[in-house]
């Protein structure tokens, strides 16, 4: 006998907030949002679904009977019933109204902001290039932040620290530093620490990249596709582009690639295979990195960002991550809402491509299109997002603790320093207010479908855009939405080999 569903009852409506179906061209995917089940399902079935609430089986078959025969109907009602018995489709949440956050009683990573300042002056920069603050941190604020880090990172074992700006190359001296403090301190308490990097790629030499090898530090570099898209917003203080200058750094520490560049192709597949590039000696170098991700960010300027992550590809990258630009609506570069069409034709190319190269052996990682129903969604981990302002802290170079970069000097959310910890007043007050600012809290985040896999959105564009960490940006909800489908579609795709990608 099959298990039941808890809250099951024969013949009593389903609630339609536990599932979501979508599709592009003829993959239909029907998704079971709190077991994380993805279905591949007919025509039949999608239009079975429009009708059906679980309850009106007479109905359905009745409103379905001019298109199909009543037994193709029924059968398909009771293909999605068996499902619903033994737990697989439309479960109730097994959390719902009754979730309580825990108590915080640990901190797992910080994001050093090493600097304000920059050696460009991107049009999109939420630091500003450094033009309003160029203040750097010290050494000493980078070692107590390390101190803070160990102190209240409870019984974990691994903890995360990331150096942002700003440029953090320009402050390379406190980088260096801080790695090495905190690896000795990691290593004399029993812990392991993790270094990311966010660079612009300008200063990045031989000396520099040694040393983020040999201490394994992630890398994120920046690049927003085709010399235009870049060109257009990620500039030198006098204005001109700097596509070429990236590329040139990328080129020699991520391919590989020294001397006068490769030619290469913009149709599909061009990149070099890997077996061409080991018979030209250039696999292997030690001064490569493998542990890293391009980054690009698409603005109102450069919808067309599925032929960004194509070049970038083309150019033999293999990690790419490609974000919305988050910007007021006075911006002339910030999405709106009437891009969203555009924006779900891009999703759909890109979907496209993604799985065209997955299968002609020449594929890559896609940030937002790593599977994320793998196991099911992690229900008590994506309650709450990223972990702002709860578990992950923002320090400025001035040693003062904010949720996260983008609330750094935004006095009202300053939670404490690095020299004496979280204030057990406002820093108290705001980690609990972090805390209970989940996907049950916000109403129009509770019944969303994909709740368990956005985490409820990010706390600063909804503070940014509605003054109110508990309303999220709703244009960032549409986007994100968006390209979830499109990583599902992706995923069962490359799962049952189907050609509706081709």
């Amino acid at each position: 006998m099959g298990t039941r569903s808890p809250g099951f009852r024969s013949g009593t409506p389903f609630s339609k907030k536990d599932w979501h179906k979508f599709r592009v061209g003829d993959l239909r995917v029907l998704l079971d949002v709190n077991t994380g089940s993805l279905y591949s399902i007919d025509e039949l079935t999608w239009d079975v679904l429009d009708t059906y609430d679980g309850s009106n089986r007479e109905e359905a078959v009745s409103a379905l009977s001019p298109k199909y025969e009543a037994g193709e109907i029924e059968e398909a009602i009771s293909e999605l019933e068996e499902l619903r018995r033994t737990g697989r489709f439309a479960r109730p949440d097994p959390v719902g109204l009754s979730y309580v956050p825990p108590e915080p009683d640990h901190v797992k990573a910080l994001c050093l902001l090493v600097t304000n300042d920059c050696n460009l002056r991107c049009r999109y920069c939420f630091a500003k290039g450094g033009r309003v603050d160029r203040s750097r941190m010290s050494p000493e604020v980078a070692r107590r932040s390390l101190d803070f880090l160990f102190s209240v990172l409870g019984k974990r074992s691994r903890c995360e620290v990331d150096f942002f700006g700003g440029e953090p190359l320009l402050v390379f001296d406190v980088v260096k530093d801080a790695i090495l403090y905190g690896e000795k301190k990691a290593q004399a308490g029993g812990k392991t620490v993790k270094f990311t990097l966010t660079t612009n790629g300008i200063l990045l030499d031989d000396e520099i990249v040694r040393f983020l090898l040999d201490h394994h530090v992630s890398v994120i570099l920046s690049v927003d596709g085709r010399p235009e898209a870049h060109d257009g917003m990620r500039v030198f203080p006098d204005g001109r582009g700097t596509y070429a200058a990236v590329l040139e750094k990328y080129r020699r520490y991520v391919l590989g690639e020294t001397g006068s560049a490769p030619s290469h192709g913009t149709d599909f597949p061009a990149r070099t295979p890997k077996w061409l590039l080991a018979a030209g000696g250039r696999e292997g170098r030690d001064l490569r990195f493998h542990d890293y991700w391009v980054r690009g960010t698409f603005t109102r300027r450069s919808l067309h960002f599925a032929a960004d992550v194509e070049h970038l590809v083309n150019l033999g990258f293999e990690r790419i991550s490609m974000e919305p630009v988050i910007a007021g609506e006075e911006a002339p570069y910030a999405i709106r809402e009437e891009d969203l069409e555009q924006l779900r034709e891009e999703y759909e190319k890109l979907f496209t491509f993604y799985v065209r190269s997955a299968r002609t052996g020449l594929g890559f990682s896609f940030y937002h299109f790593i599977a994320p129903s793998d196991s099911g969604p992690c229900v008590y981990k994506r309650l709450t997002g990223c972990g702002a302002g709860v578990e992950y802290f923002a320090v400025a170079p001035s040693g003062d603790l904010y949720p996260c970069h983008r609330f750094a000097g935004h006095e009202e959310f300053k939670m404490g320093d690095v020299f004496s910890g979280i204030n057990p007043g406002n820093g108290d007050e705001l980690r609990r207010r972090f805390s209970a600012t989940h996907v049950y809290s916000k109403d129009v985040c509770a019944s969303c479908w994909a709740r368990f896999y956005c985490g409820g959105g990010c706390h600063a564009s909804a503070y940014e855009f509605n003054r109110d960490i508990s309303k999220p940006y709703r244009l960032g909800c549409e986007i994100m939405k968006m390209r979830l489908e499109y990583a599902l579609l992706a995923e069962l795709a490359l799962m049952q080999g189907d050609q509706s990608a081709s």
